[in-house]
């Protein structure tokens, strides 16, 4: 959708680029939780529900991230990611450009697994509170 693709892309960049600490994104987190998610519903939501609905849509959830629980998740899964490439650029590496694109692939499976077990993880803790 418009929200889960285009926004929200948008939101996630800032905690992507920069180790923020979650002070700075709790503003955007109250706006989402008070504006946004009421818009949405028509009412405010309870914090358990809150946390299904920062699930991907595959779990269940909406995609609506919460910031403040996800930025550091997100720069060091952005960190990793492009580390060898960052390297590569420091060493001005011209030769390894293919190692290090193949480099970057390989961590970007890596942390899609390590995401969805993070979810899954997630999804177990809800339903274990539901229980």
């Amino acid at each position: 959708t418009a929200l889960t693709h285009g926004i929200l892309g948008h939101w996630t960049y800032f905690p992507r680029t920069i180790d923020a600490t979650p002070s700075l994104l709790q503003p955007l987190e109250d706006t989402f939780k008070m504006q946004l998610i009421p818009m949405l519903f028509g009412t405010e939501i309870p914090e358990n529900l809150r946390t299904v609905l920062a699930l991907p849509p595959t779990l269940g959830g909406l995609g609506i991230i919460n910031p403040v629980a996800s930025a550091a998740i997100f720069f060091q899964n952005s960190k990793y990611v492009t580390e060898p490439l960052s390297e590569g650029i420091i060493r001005q590496d011209v030769e390894l450009q293919r190692q290090i694109v193949t480099q970057q692939s390989k961590r970007c499976k890596e942390v899609h697994v390590k995401m969805s077990r993070h979810y899954k993880d997630l999804v177990n803790e809800i339903c274990d509170k539901v229980d």
